[in-house]
């Protein structure tokens, strides 16, 4: 196996594990009111990852051997939440989380509610990526 398709391997069996590693690593999440971006990461994060976009959405934090630390959601409640209504508990987080009357520039999701999130999160990537690859594919012909 290449080392490229190794690399891929890793990116799909994280995402198809990623609700289970949230909930059993305890992975910590922070939304950003002013650059509208959602991060959930592992809450011994490297110094050295850093984060390398998947789609037009979002990103993960690599470390240097390749290790997936976190997940980055760019633009999310004027971009991603749109593209994903079925994801209402996503869509409660906004409502009821980050307000737009907080002053703060960055709010702490408690982690009893990144753990409900996980599994619609999960979800949202999966068809995310799913889209794309058969819209690439389709390019292809």
């Amino acid at each position: 196996m290449t080392t490229a398709l190794k690399e891929k391997k890793k990116i799909f069996d994280f995402i198809y594990n990623l609700s289970e590693t949230i909930k059993e690593e305890r992975w910590v999440s922070y939304y950003d009111v002013e650059s509208d971006s959602l991060s959930i990461i592992s809450p011994k994060l490297s110094f050295s990852a850093h984060k390398k976009y998947i789609d037009s959405e979002f990103a993960f934090y690599f470390t240097p051997n390749k290790d997936i630390q976190g997940v980055f959601i760019e633009y999310f409640k004027t971009n991603f939440l749109k593209h994903h209504k079925e994801v209402k508990k996503l869509q409660e987080l906004i409502k009821n989380i980050i307000k737009p009357e907080k002053k703060k520039a960055v709010v702490e999701i408690k982690e009893q509610m990144v753990k409900r999130l996980a599994p619609e999160l999960e979800s949202a990537i999966k068809d995310s990526l799913i889209q794309n690859i058969e819209i690439r594919s389709s390019l292809r012909i």
